[in-house]
């Protein structure tokens, strides 16, 4: 039996572990800190996500519309929120410190203090101290080829700014539902808390979450009968506190476009890519030797024989073979994988994230047991605490680099981004576009300068690619005077020497950057008066490349055409042959605010009013302030029928009071909990 004092002085031992490791990070990490935004795919597009809620909250705005983004995106609706807005508020309370300066903070934080999170949350699994200490300390030093999983590459070199949130809550989520659930001695409001923070803040770590649940009851059926009412209220209380956010989701999904095109990593990876990645080493060890890949193929081989007798064993072995099986895609499965409920648009390659928790365990497993071996043999009193000290100062150097070499920004005081953007910021009553084909197709172009320059840029690969129709349109845009303008983009911009389309004229250039506008183009905008023209069935998807085509073919003559995907697709979608030698009318001015916009009209008995902005159920209109039916048109935009005459019409976003109410009630929920559980006091026995 271990002392009192013993236990004590392990747990100061464990607690100096974790926080010297913490410390070495954000050590590591000093220089990220100092320089300018952070380097990552995705990582400008949620710093700009986060700055502009950001800007909402100093508006006093509830309703949440992201303009710069894929021609407009509906927030709530379409991403994990948590991240976006709690880093939104940092933003709006610390006006004082760069908002890029904010979001480095928090990602060196989570990434620092993820040992901590799955040190907790393995622990209340029922991992054994010294294998939970391990594959916490083993979480950040993972490298893998396809920097998509449990890596700091994920964040650094992709921008997985919402997964890293998600991961550091997955352990505390899982260990809360084994406590609540299964052992009862946590409450299960807290489970359901985890759980619903899980989701909000990574909607395919949530998924994660629930296969791990699901895998942790079957392997043990024995306790379903008894923990069954704990397991019902979690779920419930878990879905009533993300409903809000939830529920709008899932009743619009037939408007979340997907990708514009698939790559081989969303097409699946065969388990024939996954084994030889594995024994290669760049599964895990990509870029360096294989140590950590020789540590989990031991302790997969130990874990066999505890099969039999280990439930927790088995609740893992069956979380990897079935995220190995997802992992495969639809390379493996074919068409039967869309039908998967929440797989028709997911990259299969996200499961992969599932396969280095798995691994992790394993080689936690077989560097916990071997230092019992070595403790056992030493016979020593702090012979187990030296082994420990000396894996960790091995972990530590290879920590120590991944953190300072991987985690990289941009030279901000050098570059020229901010005289662009503020070139650009001259017209953001239009888009503006920029290309890989010209030089700008990094992130920064894409997502950053919208930020700077406070105006929309066509197209992101980040924020909203699955989530509109319009990625599609707008990757496939034709280069020609009249779908830029269906677009409202007149503004390209260059980087070095590129050939650009011949109505494009030069600008101004501003180092090695080049802007070009179309001439004439000063009355365009978000709104166009145009002719009704014919109706089109189907499905949103599958008519996608026909729209594409079609759209700007009516244009030209001044028509719309209706979209009514309810319908069946139909066989024979034509434009009229006739043309409308009259004009429709003319928009005489325009105003845009952070959740509307508003146009003053001339219209011609009989038209249109065009929106350039995303359809979405959310967006009312009125005209001369009385409210009028808001008309799905190509390619996904929206128009308003209009009485003839002067008008003014806005267009103006709101999220159901429902949904605030919803948001509302579960943050009440959630501090109440909190409150709850500080105010209590354990019974005297």
């Amino acid at each position: 039996m271990h002392s009192y004092q013993d236990k004590r002085n392990e747990r100061w031992f464990v607690v100096g572990l974790l926080l010297s490791s913490f410390i070495l990070s954000v050590c590591a990490s000093l220089k990220f800190l100092g320089g300018g935004p952070p380097l990552g795919n995705d990582n400008s597009a949620h710093l700009a996500l986060a700055t502009h809620l950001a800007n909402l909250m100093r508006g006093s705005e509830t309703n949440l519309f992201w303009e710069h983004s894929n021609l407009g995106l509906p927030l709530f609706t379409t991403y994990q929120w948590i991240p976006s807005v709690f880093t939104g508020l940092a933003i709006f309370l610390l006006p004082f410190v760069a908002p890029y300066t904010i979001f480095k903070i928090i990602i060196i934080f989570f990434w620092a203090s993820m040992p901590c999170a799955w040190y907790l949350g393995s622990r209340w699994l029922g991992v054994k101290k010294t294998q939970a200490l391990v594959l916490a300390l083993l979480t950040i030093v993972i490298r893998d080829k396809w920097d998509v999983g449990f890596s700091l590459t994920s964040t650094a070199y992709t921008g997985l700014y919402t997964q890293v949130w998600g991961l550091w809550l997955l352990p505390l989520t899982l260990g809360s539902l084994e406590r609540s659930i299964f052992k009862n001695d946590m409450a299960w409001p807290w489970a359901a808390i985890f759980m619903s923070m899980t989701v909000m803040s990574h909607l395919f770590i949530g998924l994660l979450a629930v296969i791990g649940l699901i895998c942790l009851t079957i392997t043990e059926p024995s306790r379903i009968k008894k923990a069954s009412l704990r397991l019902a209220s979690v779920s419930f209380a878990s879905f009533l506190l993300c409903a809000f956010w939830l529920i709008p989701l899932l009743l619009h999904r037939r408007l979340l476009g997907g990708l514009p095109w698939l790559n081989d990593t969303y097409d699946g990876l065969p388990f024939s890519v996954i084994s030889q990645a594995f024994v290669s080493g760049e599964l895990l060890d990509a870029h360096r030797g294989a140590w950590m890949t020789i540590l989990a193929a031991l302790g997969m081989l130990i874990s066999l024989p505890k099969s039999l007798s280990s439930p927790k064993t088995r609740a893992t072995i069956l979380f990897g073979i079935t995220t190995l099986l997802l992992v495969g895609g639809r390379e493996s499965w074919g068409s039967f994988y869309t039908r998967i409920p929440m797989h028709s648009n997911i990259n299969p390659a996200r499961y992969i994230t599932a396969l280095h928790i798995v691994l992790l365990s394993a080689a936690s497993l077989s560097v916990s047991k071997l230092i019992g071996w070595f403790g056992d043999f030493v016979k020593a009193r702090f012979g187990k605490k030296l082994i420990i000290l000396f894996g960790i100062g091995v972990i530590g150097f290879y920590q120590w680099n991944l953190f300072s070499s991987t985690l990289r920004t941009i030279k901000w005081l050098d570059s020229p981004l901010h005289r662009v953007a503020a070139e650009l910021a001259e017209e953001s009553g239009k888009r503006f576009m920029v290309n890989g084909k010209y030089g700008t197709g990094s992130h920064f172009h894409r997502d950053l300068l919208p930020m700077l320059a406070d105006r929309a840029q066509l197209q992101s690969y980040a924020m909203g690619y699955h989530a509109t129709f319009s990625t599609y349109y707008a990757e496939h845009i034709k280069m020609d005077p009249v779908s830029l303008r269906l677009f409202n983009v007149n503004t390209l911009l260059t980087k070095n020497d590129h050939a650009v389309p011949n109505f494009f004229r030069f600008h101004r250039g501003i180092d090695s950057y080049k802007i070009y506008r179309i001439p004439d183009s000063e009355n365009w905008s978000y709104f166009d008066v145009v002719w009704p023209g014919p109706a089109i069935e189907g499905d949103l998807r599958s008519l996608r490349p026909k729209i594409s085509d079609l759209a700007p073919k009516l244009f030209q003559e001044k028509k719309i055409a209706f979209l009514l995907p309810e319908r069946p697709i139909s066989s024979n979608v034509q434009i009229p042959a006739s043309k409308t030698s009259t004009s429709p009318g003319s928009v005489v001015k325009t105003k845009r605010n952070l959740t509307s916009y508003a146009a003053k009209v001339i219209a011609q008995k009989g038209a249109w009013l065009l929106f350039k902005m995303n359809y979405f159920p959310f967006w009312n209109a009125f005209i001369d302030g009385r409210p009028t039916t808001v008309h799905h048109v190509a390619p996904n935009f929206m128009a308003v029928a209009l009485p003839e005459g002067e008008h003014n019409v806005n267009f103006e976003f709101k999220n159901p009071i429902e949904q605030k109410a919803g948001a509302i009630f579960s943050l009440l929920l959630f501090l109440g909990w909190v409150y709850f559980s500080a105010r209590r006091r354990p019974t005297k026995q």
